[in-house]
Parts: structure tokens; C-alpha cells; sequence
């Protein structure tokens, strides 16, 4: 096994071992209120304060380049994408005074990247993992309707100083979604009757925007609505449905999942998960094999302010679940980043 200075890193451990390592460390991490997960990935990051510790110069970037930064500390977890956690320096949601400072740190690595200042507060979303030198990282803002404010959408990728804001219709767009798909971006609008894809060039672009029909109203009417990428490249839809009450005088919610035929143009139904689970979140749901804990198949797990909540999808029910408030914390879905890393 390759060392450096006579110790073995991280990076030297074979995916398969390192894999079996995470998971274990996974199911012996679990949050209060979430046995129910099944003990495969992904876990659950947990916004704790200096996640990342203060840096008075950036450690090595998965590039090999090292340069000075300021003295701030990351202390919000702001999200996870592509193996990586997302902090910044936002104290207050909406409260920017100065250019938000951005960190993209791996924990298995011990590897974080300051990117550049950014003057608003987006969602951003990895292509792939940070390890890959063609990776590009997108910030979205999105807008507001009622104070006429136009979205945003910026790119950041690893040759350059700056942010590179997109240009054009693009930013009119209200995107309900987006994920990283087939070598690009693919993103959701129109309530559901519009896919537009990204292309990851040295500029990307809108390459192509596709209609689709949208046959339900209830659907069409969510407001909340989740894109994710099937194990086998699948591009499925998943949606919040408002249903009846559910007979205990409280108001209950469903899902209902749709696969996206792009010959047709429509979506489709998809009435069972098989062995898989999907986990939802903003620009970052994920599906995942779950034959490992048959009670967890084909069921959908999302964190809402009640706490989690697990829906079967082929008994079209909620899973009875406990739910308990983590107090001045945000949750994300984590998947690591266990590809190998530069050096």
C-alpha cells in the first residue's frame, strides 16, 4: 500500500474497503429520531457551528493549488452535493452586507476549496465530484415574482478567478429543480410541463428546453416538486400531492413519482420503487439501493419541519415515525466522495 512519510492516507485505501468503512461509520452516526433510515448511504450531515475550523491559508485544493484567504470562519451548512458539504458565512437568511464567502469541504479527505466571493446567497450544485478536473459548480438564486426580481445563475469551474454569471432567457426562468444529468445540468420549470438542459462546455448554456405534458392538475398545482436520476439514468419527477384527510382528523400528503418518456414527451407513472429508496432535497435528492434493509425499499424519505417523514409508495402510506425537531440545525442528505484523490 503506497504511504506518504511512512503513514498511510486515506486516499490509499481501496474504494471497496474505504466504502464498508463509511457505511459503518454512517449506521454509528445517526441523528435522534432517525432509526428508521436505512443503514446504507446516504447519512445525514448536520449543521454544527465551524464545521470547517478557521483557516488562516487555504490547505491544498484537489488541484495542487494552494494561495492566502481571509480570516472567516465557515459555520453554515449550507448544503451537500456530489460527496461534498457546502458552508458559507451567512449569518442571517436574506442579510448580505458583504460578498458571501463559499467552502466546499470533504470530511473523508480532509480537503477543503475556498471558492471565490459571491455578492448573494444561492443554492449551489456540484457536476461531479470536486476530485474531477472538469467538475463545474453552479450557484442558482432564485427570484421573486413579486418584487420582479429576475433569477440567477452563475458557474464557477477550476481554471478561473471569478464567477462567470449565465447570459440570456435563462435567467427568466423559474427553476423548480435542477440535478446534475447525462453530462450536464437538467433543470425543472413550468410547474412540471418543462425540462431545460445545461450543457457543461467551457461556457455552459441552454442547449435544449422540451416540453412535456402534465395531465394532472393536482400535479401541475404542487408547489413542491423534486427531479433525481434513477440507478439505471431514468429521469423521474418526484411530486408533494395534497390528498384527503386521512381519517384522524389531521391533513395528510402523498407523493406520487413520474418517469419521464422523452420520446413522448409525458410522464408516466412509476407505481413501485422495486429495491430502491429516494431521499428529497432541494437540488440534491438522490436514489439509492436499499436491499439491505428490506423495510426501507421503495419508500421516500424527506425532512420537513415536523421532522422525518418516510412514505411507502406501492401502499401509497406514511410510516408511522416519531418525529423530533433538531434545534438550530439544517439536515442534508451526504453521499461521500470516495473516488480517489489527486495528488
Amino acid at each position: 500500500m503506497a504511504s506518504t512519510g511512512g503513514c498511510p492516507t486515506i486516499s490509499d485505501i481501496p474504494v471497496e474497503i474505504l466504502e464498508q468503512i463509511i457505511k459503518r461509520a454512517a449506521a454509528a452516526c445517526r441523528l435522534p429520531g432517525t432509526s428508521q433510515l436505512p443503514q446504507s448511504l446516504p447519512s445525514v450531515a448536520v449543521h454544527r457551528r465551524q464545521i470547517v475550523p478557521r483557516q488562516a491559508s487555504r490547505p491544498s485544493s484537489p488541484r495542487g493549488k494552494t494561495g492566502r484567504s481571509a480570516r472567516y470562519t465557515h459555520d453554515r451548512l449550507a448544503s451537500s452535493s456530489q460527496g461534498w458539504l457546502v458552508t458559507d458565512n451567512l449569518i442571517k437568511p436574506n442579510l448580505i452586507s458583504t460578498p458571501l464567502h463559499v467552502n466546499l469541504y470533504n470530511p473523508f479527505f480532509c480537503t477543503n476549496l475556498t471558492l471565490p466571493a459571491i455578492p448573494y446567497s444561492p443554492s449551489f450544485l456540484l457536476s461531479s465530484s470536486l476530485f474531477n478536473k472538469d467538475c463545474v459548480v453552479l450557484a442558482i438564486k432564485r427570484g421573486s415574482s413579486q418584487s420582479g426580481e429576475d433569477h440567477a445563475y452563475a458557474f464557477w469551474r477550476g481554471d478561473v478567478k471569478t464567477w462567470k454569471r449565465f447570459v440570456g432567457p435563462v435567467n427568466k426562468f423559474s427553476l423548480e429543480d435542477m440535478i446534475p444529468y447525462r453530462d450536464g445540468y437538467c433543470g425543472l420549470y413550468g410547474q412540471g410541463s418543462g425540462i431545460m438542459q445545461l450543457s457543461l462546455s467551457s461556457s455552459p448554456e441552454v442547449i435544449k428546453r422540451t416540453r412535456v405534458k402534465v395531465q394532472r392538475e393536482d400535479v401541475r398545482k404542487s408547489r413542491e416538486k423534486y427531479l433525481v436520476k434513477s440507478s439505471n439514468g431514468d429521469l423521474l419527477m418526484v411530486v408533494l400531492v395534497p390528498s384527503c384527510d386521512d381519517g384522524d382528523g389531521q391533513l395528510a400528503s402523498g407523493f406520487e413519482v413520474f418517469r419521464l418518456d422523452w420520446c413522448k414527451r409525458e410522464w408516466t407513472v412509476v407505481k413501485s420503487l422495486g429495491n430502491h429508496a429516494i431521499f428529497l432535497a432541494r437540488y440534491g435528492s438522490t436514489c439509492v439501493e436499499a436491499s439491505g434493509n428490506p423495510a426501507a425499499t421503495g419508500c421516500i424519505y424527506l425532512f420537513s419541519d415536523s421532522g422525518l417523514r418516510i412514505y411507502n409508495v406501492e401502499s401509497r402510506s406514511f410510516q408511522a415515525t416519531k418525529p423530533k425537531k433538531i434545534p438550530n440545525s439544517v439536515c442534508h442528505w451526504f453521499c461521500p466522495d470516495v473516488g480517489c484523490k489527486s495528488r
